[in-house]
């Protein structure tokens, strides 16, 4: 009786596997440290499309077109293009949809484009950078 309960608990584990693991470590080795004083724009803002380039285990990417409808930090823009990892899962952060508005951060990269992650939304929101956009979602 004890080994199906044991049974049934571990399927129940791999049957929800995202629920469970969070694949976003903010800690300082490797990763920004002062969110606000490194990202490019902070804003709040509704996705009007996300479009899926290539695939997540190759180097995949989305481009995800937001409207800005409340900037704390950044040059003035109405319309902003961002590129984002398409997520293989077990992320415990926030996945762009159309129609959704969320507090957005993003950064000027090397390759020269706007880019947000799923992590870097979540970590930036424990640090407190979306303050200034009272009211974090």
């Amino acid at each position: 009786m004890i080994f199906r309960i044991g049974l049934l608990a571990f399927a129940a584990l791999l049957a929800a596997p995202s629920a469970l693991a969070c694949s976003c470590l903010c800690t300082t080795t490797g990763e920004k440290t002062d969110w606000v004083a490194e990202a490019t724009y902070i804003f709040t803002g509704s996705v009007l499309s996300v479009e899926k380039h290539g695939d997540p285990l190759e180097g995949g990417y989305e481009t995800i077109r937001m409207s800005v409808s409340k900037l704390a930090k950044g040059a003035p823009v109405s319309i902003i293009n961002l590129r984002s990892p398409i997520s293989s899962g077990g992320s415990c952060g926030v996945g762009f949809r159309k129609g959704d508005t969320h507090n957005t951060i993003a950064f000027l990269e090397s390759d020269g484009h706007l880019w947000v992650g799923q992590c870097s939304q979540y970590c930036a929101r424990n640090a407190g950078a979306f303050k200034s956009l009272q009211g974090d979602q």
